[in-house]
């Protein structure tokens, strides 16, 4: 997909054994958010009407508000996992429940601005604001080789940043 993807190291106890992987780059992020929506609107679709007597408009938020937080605790959603993708924290695993909640909420407010979805072009880590408040990262989930890999992407971090 389009975009610079940086690469970092997770960093378990043991350091023979950390795996460099790359952050995900803007164009793939972006592609595996159309794939949820579109998901969503497929569930929705398919839902009976009368549910919760929620107006359309309504219900897809809260339809989505949960798909968010779901794939916020446990790293993925359908178009991250399509696109080999994760969120993970410091320690690359799944963010959890109260780090997907300030995801969530601040992703609000990357989106109303748009301008915090598109911070991650300029962050070294590729992070937008929600990324950042949460302390999480989105990451390509199969480990890069470093022998065939461009000078760009030997660069590692020993650490997440945080």
């Amino acid at each position: 997909m389009g975009g610079s993807e940086s690469p970092h190291t997770d960093a378990p106890e043991d350091p023979g054994r950390a795996e460099t992987r790359l952050y995900a780059s803007f164009g793939r992020r972006a592609t595996a958010f159309l794939i949820d929506i579109f998901v969503v609107g497929l569930v929705m679709a398919f839902l009976p009407s009368s549910i919760g007597n929620l107006g359309g408009g309504t219900f897809f938020l809260v339809v989505l508000l949960a798909y968010t937080m779901l794939g916020s605790a446990q790293g993925v959603t359908p178009g991250k996992r399509a696109l080999g993708l994760r969120v993970v924290n410091r320690d690359g695993e799944a963010p959890g429940l109260a780090s997907g909640v300030i995801r969530v909420v601040m992703e609000t407010v990357s989106a109303i601005l748009f301008l915090g979805y598109l911070w991650m072009v300029w962050d070294k880590d590729k992070q937008t604001w929600h990324d950042k408040a949460a302390k999480t990262y989105v990451v390509r989930t199969e480990p890069i080789n470093q022998e065939s890999s461009s000078d760009e992407t030997k660069r590692t971090v020993s650490k997440y940043r945080g």
